[in-house]
């Protein structure tokens, strides 16, 4: 068995940001120039999927009050905790780590 674990790639360009009808309000995008998703806000209409290079983002069904009960949803380095990103603090062997670096920066050897 093979897992493999796909997350946002944080492009540079946001392609799926630029299809949201509900740019800023649901697609929105933080002072660190992160995509993340309100979830309140988001329809569910699933353009954000379609638009992604990656296929990270996900139309989840979630319990909601509007109609749709669907809300995307994709990885945004654990907003909501204080402590970071999960991943970093469960990682057993802790190979996972935060950068200054943008993943396509070059780096000096």
């Amino acid at each position: 068995m093979i897992h493999e674990g796909l997350s946002c790639l944080h492009c540079s360009d946001h392609p799926c940001y630029g299809k949201c009808p509900k740019k800023d309000s649901a697609m929105c995008l933080d002072e660190n120039n992160i995509v993340y998703i309100a979830e309140e806000n988001c329809i569910g209409c699933g353009l954000c999927l379609k638009a992604c290079a990656a296929d990270t983002p996900r139309i989840n069904f979630v319990k909601s009050e509007d109609r749709s009960g669907r809300k995307a949803r994709k990885y945004d380095f654990c907003r909501s905790r204080p402590e970071g990103p999960a991943c970093i603090r469960w990682c057993p062997v802790r190979c996972i780590g935060l950068s200054e670096n943008s993943a396509g920066d070059e780096q000096d050897a």
